[in-house]
């Protein structure tokens, strides 16, 4: 598992936006430790609104908020306090939006 996710490192944002990697990307972050999901989504800062616009990022942004603590998850939302009638009315966004709600209830 710890090799595999290392493999992933320095792949997560290209990976991200394929149809293939996307599914990749989501299963190592539902499996990987707290610490190893932070390297992975990582790659991914300063790339939130370029994924929201993508038929398979928006998935694996969605699963960041899901498995991951919003200590960690929260750049999705910081990187989305300005934007916020852009995103809830992009398809793909709206989601993202929901996800942020639902979870962040939960999450002390």
């Amino acid at each position: 598992r710890s090799k595999a996710l290392a493999g992933l490192r320095g792949t997560v944002r290209r990976l991200s936006f394929d149809s293939a990697g996307c599914r990749v990307v989501q299963l190592a972050l539902q499996v990987a430790d707290s610490h190893e999901a932070a390297e992975l989504v990582a790659e991914l800062h300063g790339h939130v609104r370029q994924a929201i616009g993508s038929p398979h990022a928006n998935y694996v942004l969605q699963k960041v908020v899901e498995v991951l603590p919003t200590a960690v998850a929260g750049f999705v939302a910081a990187e989305l306090a300005t934007h916020g009638t852009m995103v809830a009315r992009h398809r793909y966004g709206c989601r993202i939006l929901c996800r942020l709600l639902e979870h962040s209830a939960y999450d002390p």
